[in-house]
């Protein structure tokens, strides 16, 4: 299953009542430039970073083998 990190940041902090990058930004205590990565499903953003973003919303980053 492939996921739209785009999507699932945005899902995530929908639910917790977040409704744009900066309120993302203060909630998550990041830098700016880190979060606006992770919002916008920047390809060129660092695993740790959407990890640190996803802690914050309440949502644990994992890796699964994919079955073929």
């Amino acid at each position: 299953m492939q996921v739209d990190l785009k999507e699932l940041v945005r899902a995530a902090a929908k639910a917790k009542g977040i409704t744009g990058v900066m309120a993302l930004v203060k909630h998550s205590k990041m830098d700016y430039r880190k979060v606006i990565r992770v919002w916008n499903g920047d390809k060129g953003c660092k695993l740790s970073q959407a990890e640190d973003v996803l802690n914050s919303l309440g949502y644990k980053l994992k890796a699964v083998p994919q079955n073929d």
